[in-house]
């Protein structure tokens, strides 16, 4: 049967939906218009059809006042919903009053209900790139509202320690050879205080939990994987496998000594091999280019975004942009133009083209433009390069060092 809403129509009903589930709340006008990334006029105008035809009710001039008139069940799956989002959410009726506490079955589907929207966030934004720092700030709101939702600070430090994994992940796909430190590192970039200071504390808690996270497959929670230690652990510890790996000593003998899976360690001291594999491909290329003294000369895309190692993020963006392209070389002229355009004299206020690839936002683009500065690519690059920087500098007026140059 064809439902009385058309699809557009029903993507609102759905957001408004899963919104105010989640929150407690239904959401403002303005949090639609950035979900959908439409203006707010587009959004007010959607509203009042949706009143029109009965789907809603409001208040008018209240805000935050819409409720969805029609069964949770007649609506759509939120377009980009994975399979899990999708599920029935629990039917809470807000926080809990004072001196309450949830259900242990409550929290248990509050917190399936929170890994299904983080899963469902992080599917979205690599449809749609957002800029990196809105994407991380907006990742924050959405796991702190678990905590207005009157979910235990417990869980929700487990709903940050899942995001991090997530955001590894991600960091990943750009960049294979990033490390959880290196990833939560970044992440932690984008934040501001206090909000750096309670994912901090979520990943410290970590070691705490461990006994319990090993055994967390057979609980509601239905977390698979132990939650990592915090990070100076863990660079020690793998620092010292890698030392006994190349000392000559067993697998089976470093798993025992550490308490982990011989498959744990075969995956770290792979993970090595294929840093060192892909350093000395980028060194090569890099090397390839100096000789060469050419700013014109093609190399494949991916070989030279992988080489000059902007934020792994920066990597996955770039690449995308130009597969969407069909571009399969680039040249170093080509990267310099996009960081620092020539016209950049002439119209300071235009912008460089790399920023407009969607995705790389600010921290992005000066990752491109420090790594630039940093690398030996010959006197040819390095002249023009620096001719380049000073256009920057003038156009922009930059005091002091560059952002996010230490």
């Amino acid at each position: 049967m064809k439902p009385p809403y058309t699809h557009r129509q029903g993507q609102f009903l759905a957001f408004i939906h899963h919104y105010t589930t989640l929150h407690g709340r239904p959401p403002a006008e303005a949090e639609m218009a950035d979900f959908f990334r439409v203006t707010p006029p587009s959004v007010h105008l959607m509203i009042l059809t949706l009143e029109r035809h009965g789907f809603i009710t409001r208040v008018p001039g209240q805000a935050r006042s819409i409720a969805v008139r029609l069964a949770p069940e007649t609506l759509p799956p939120l377009q980009g919903a994975s399979a899990t989002a999708v599920i029935p959410p629990p039917a809470l009726s807000g926080p809990p009053k004072p001196g309450e506490a949830r259900t242990w079955g409550e929290e248990a589907a509050f917190m399936r209900l929170g890994t299904a929207q983080l899963e469902d966030w992080f599917a979205h934004n690599a449809r749609n790139p957002l800029d990196e720092s809105d994407f991380v700030r907006l990742l924050d709101v959405l796991v702190e509202s678990f905590t207005h939702a009157g979910l235990g600070a417990g869980l929700v430090r487990r709903l940050r320690r899942h995001a991090c994994g997530l955001y590894h992940r991600q960091c990943q796909a750009g960049l294979p050879q990033t490390t959880f430190e290196e990833s939560v590192d970044l992440l932690f970039s984008y934040l501001s205080e206090p909000s750096r200071a309670r994912w901090q504390e979520a990943l410290l808690s970590g070691e705490a939990s461990q006994g319990s996270l090993a055994t967390s497959r057979s609980t509601p929670l239905g977390f698979a994987e132990a939650l990592p230690p915090p990070l100076t652990v863990v660079q020690k510890r793998n620092q010292s496998i890698l030392e006994l790996d190349g000392r000559g000593v067993g697998h089976e003998e470093i798993a025992r000594r550490f308490n982990l899976s011989r498959s744990n360690i075969e995956g770290i001291v792979r993970r090595s091999e294929e840093e060192r594999r892909l350093a000395q491909a980028a060194n090569a290329l890099l090397g390839r280019i100096r000789q060469a003294a050419d700013l014109d000369a093609t190399w494949p895309a991916a070989d030279l975004i992988d080489a000059v190692r902007p934020l792994p993020v920066t990597i996955t963006r770039l690449k995308k942009h130009f597969e969407g392209l069909n571009t399969a070389k680039i040249s170093l002229r080509l990267l310099m133009d996009m960081a620092i355009p020539d016209t950049m004299a002439q119209a300071p206020d235009v912008g460089p083209p790399l920023l407009k690839v969607e995705g790389v936002g600010k921290k992005g683009y000066w990752s491109v433009v420090n790594q630039l500065t940093s690398l030996d690519l010959g006197d040819r690059f390095k002249h023009e390069w620096r001719a380049r920087l000073a256009i920057l500098v003038q156009a922009w007026r930059i005091l002091g060092p560059f952002p996010y140059s230490t």
